[in-house]
């Protein structure tokens, strides 16, 4: 027999571990069933500002009854251990399920968010903020639909004194830009965090990637997320639109609720019928559907949300940023025009070490001369080897063979002089490990690259897509949707 909580659950294995509370499977003797016991750290227990977002976690998960939310059965505490009890899920969470099944399919991804929608317009309806909407927190059912968990960090008009401690504890990947600036925070803030969610689900990665959650947060204020349709082809503009909408830096440009998004996804899968948002409170005693959910993920840790806020207080900056940044390349800002889809000619042969192409000259640089390496010999016919080239022309040093590889456009967009040559000049070596088309047409192509780069501070990595087009010479990188993998 394992050990008994409040007389009443018997406590199994441990399930999972969050920032501030551990998750264990328990039987409860009263109802002779099988639940999930959230309990706070025993280091916690004194300290009143956690157990005060502890039980107001319960009242807030309790107090909405629908099927997309998670069901809180019971709380409270045993000699100073307070826990909650809740229904038990066994699908796991959709974190998980994207990193086992890699993206998901357009339609399955759009219904997952709709139904996420549907979960937090209902806690908005109560008004409930969840404000940690991440794919960890989201519990995948037997049947592969979503619950909405963990509302420890949710806000009410009650929680006034709370709202900047409870700031910090959003997981980075996943906060609005009004979340990580410090600024007022509504509904519209969970919008963003169910479109980054989105955007997870359709590419398999998020939108924004770094070394350390302030970059990340950065990346939030500063930078607009690479549209899904680059990484990921084939996927309906209209979802494109819609993401990033979710997604957009300013408040009042995205949906103005949770129900207006639901409705949006609706409306893009053809759906008529909306599930109802129920928010009937629940009582004591109150019937709760036997649904099971496992609840639980660790939030960010404070420190380092603690050293963003700092960055932030010394250097503050707007929402509207400079030109983006794609995998250290830095765009001329000047507007880019569009793709042309006229036919080029058919190239006929193979190009032996391209000629350059007019482009500035190198700017020298403090890194050693490497040995010059013999021609790459690039073919006319596989847009991948052209990308897999470009890396090895970089690796040897030979950056006007490299920039010969760009078309015009993109050698306008971003001038070679800066973005190869000073782009890599502290690039010992730079490989393309993997690269695979993933869309090809008689002119035009999409290459999936995973790089991997090696300079004097180490070695880090980058994944996205190539797009490339032919030209008289065989295939041209055209644009790079490229982040740190």
């Amino acid at each position: 027999m394992g050990e008994v909580l409040a007389g009443r659950y018997e406590l199994g294995a441990r399930l999972g571990s969050g920032g501030m509370a551990d998750v264990y499977a328990a039987y409860d003797r009263t109802l002779g069933r099988t639940v999930a016991l959230k309990l706070l750290r025993s280091g916690l227990s004194a300290d009143r500002v956690f157990v005060d977002r502890f039980t107001r976690e319960a009242r807030s998960a309790a107090s909405i009854d629908h099927p997309r939310v998670v069901g809180v059965l019971d709380a409270g505490s045993d000699d100073g251990r307070h826990y909650i009890a809740m229904e038990l899920v066994s699908g796991g969470t959709l974190k998980e399920a994207i990193g086992r099944d890699g993206p998901l399919p357009e339609r399955r991804a759009l219904r997952i968010a709709r139904e996420i929608a549907d979960g937090v317009a209902a806690a908005h309806a109560r008004g409930i903020i969840h404000r940690d909407i991440k794919a960890q927190n989201v519990l995948l059912d037997d049947e592969g639909h979503p619950k909405v968990a963990d509302f420890g960090i949710a806000r009410t008009a009650e929680d006034a004194d709370l709202t900047q401690t409870a700031a910090l504890l959003g997981s980075v990947h996943y906060l609005s830009p009004e979340q990580v600036s410090g600024g007022t925070v509504d509904a519209r803030a969970d919008v963003y965090s169910i479109g980054v969610v989105l955007y997870e689900m359709l590419t398999g990665f998020l939108p924004f990637r770094a070394e350390s959650p302030v970059q990340i947060a950065t990346q939030h204020l500063r930078e607009d997320p690479v549209p899904p349709r680059r990484i990921r082809t084939g996927i309906d503009p209209a979802t494109d639109a819609l993401v990033l909408r979710a997604m957009a830096k300013r408040p009042e440009r995205r949906f103005a609720s949770a129900a207006e998004l639901r409705d949006a996804i609706d409306a893009l899968l053809g759906d008529t019928v909306a599930v109802p948002v129920s928010v009937s409170a629940r009582g004591p005693g109150g019937g709760v559907a036997r649904r099971f959910v496992l609840l639980g993920a660790a939030a960010v840790p404070a420190l380092a949300l603690i050293a963003l806020l700092v960055a932030r207080a010394a250097s503050p900056v707007a929402v509207a940023g400079p030109v983006p940044t794609v995998a250290g390349f830095t765009a001329a800002p000047v507007s880019a025009t569009p793709k042309s889809t006229s036919p080029a000619p058919t190239p006929s042969a193979p190009v032996v070490s391209p000629a350059p192409v007019a482009s500035p000259a190198p700017v020298a640089t403090a890194a050693p001369a490497a040995t010059a390496a013999p021609p790459v010999i690039v073919s006319a016919e596989d847009p991948a080897a052209t990308v897999v080239s470009f890396y090895r022309l970089v690796t040897a040093r030979q950056y006007r063979d490299a920039a010969a590889l760009w078309s015009a456009r993109m050698q306008a967009n971003y001038p070679p002089a800066s973005n190869i040559d000073q782009r890599f000049a502290d690039t010992r070596s730079i490989s393309a490990d993997s690269a695979v088309v993933t869309s090809r047409g008689l002119n035009e192509a999409t290459v999936s690259v995973y790089l991997t780069e090696v300079t004097s501070a180490g070695t880090r990595h980058f994944s996205g897509t190539w797009y490339l087009i032919r030209s008289g010479t065989g295939w041209l990188m055209d644009a790079p949707s490229l982040g740190p993998a």
